[in-house]
């Protein structure tokens, strides 16, 4: 399998993980809600796994938007520079999208699981491992770095390739 098979499939994959966690989060409020104030006892556990969901959204969409282009382009250094050199620049943006992938979400989100795991973390409401809500960021982390070598290893596939 190559890389930009690879990058592709992952991307399919994120879109319809991100749906259903969309779709989870929604129903998670509207039992909250329900429960509120319709049955006057509030679930105790709804806000805690909105706020995972929402954790999971946030690195994972973050992962997709790097696949997709979503991501800040430096789209005005894009825009200024040659088109002589704007290939070198189009290589150059991933590497450092790159960079902080692996530096903050890579080998701090490791590092983060890694502690929670030996401290024996739980989370109060569900009792759920906080090393399953912390596992995201490296995972998230190692797609953006794959993302960010197919789109260095061919620039053009970019969709948001910035034209004169």
């Amino acid at each position: 399998m190559n890389l930009q098979t690879l990058d592709n499939s992952l991307q399919k994959g994120l879109r319809h993980l991100l749906v259903a966690l969309m779709a989870a989060m929604a129903l998670d409020v509207l039992w909250q809600i329900f429960t509120r104030f319709f049955v006057g006892d509030p679930s105790v556990w709804t806000e805690e796994l909105a706020r995972f969901i929402l954790i999971w959204l946030g690195c994972l969409g973050a992962a997709f938007g790097v696949g997709e282009g979503f991501h800040l382009r430096m789209d005005y250094f894009l825009q200024k520079t040659r088109p002589a050199h704007r290939a070198q620049l189009e290589r150059l943006i991933p590497a450092f999208v790159l960079l902080i992938a692996l530096s903050v979400f890579v080998f701090g989100g490791t590092r983060l699981a890694y502690l929670a795991h030996e401290l024996k973390q739980t989370s109060p409401a569900l009792g759920i491992g906080m090393i399953w809500v912390y596992a995201v960021i490296p995972a998230s982390g190692l797609i953006m770095v794959i993302s960010c070598l197919q789109q260095m290893t061919s620039p053009h596939s970019h969709p948001e390739t910035v034209t004169d």
